[in-house]
């Protein structure tokens, strides 16, 4: 138990840096624009990609640390979903970045999933040493 919950606090933080640097990059490479919606969409994308990016990694890093359990990964990723939302929501967007966004980190937690090849069932026991 927990080894999850260290496993998701580890990916949600994780996650959360790359998309604040990523983003802070991002929406930076246009200094004289302020705000998500006078961005170029160019940097629209680049921002949709870095939350993809973001949640991969820390979904990546929760499968890694609780011993490949899918659940953790699906955490991180919603926890990552909620962010993005709360992001939207206090500096608005175009409707088709806020979609692609949440898609691009379910599909970021998908493929941290698969590449890691997490199982759904109980977590795996701790090893017992001497047996």
């Amino acid at each position: 138990m927990l080894r999850s919950i260290i496993a998701v606090t580890a990916g949600v933080l994780l996650g959360v840096t790359v998309v604040i640097f990523g983003a802070f990059i991002v929406t930076q490479m246009t200094p004289e624009l302020t705000g998500l919606k006078s961005l170029p969409v160019a940097n629209k994308f680049g921002v949709v990609g870095v939350w993809f990016v973001g949640a991969f990694l820390g979904a990546l890093i929760a499968s890694f640390v609780s011993r490949r359990w899918a659940p953790a990964s699906w955490v991180v990723a919603a926890t990552m979903a909620l962010f993005a939302l709360s992001n939207f929501a206090s500096d608005p967007a175009p409707l088709w970045m806020a979609a692609l966004t949440i898609a691009g980190i379910a599909a970021g937690g998908w493929v941290a999933v698969q590449a890691t090849s997490a199982r759904y069932g109980a977590p795996p026991a701790a090893p017992k040493p001497g047996l």
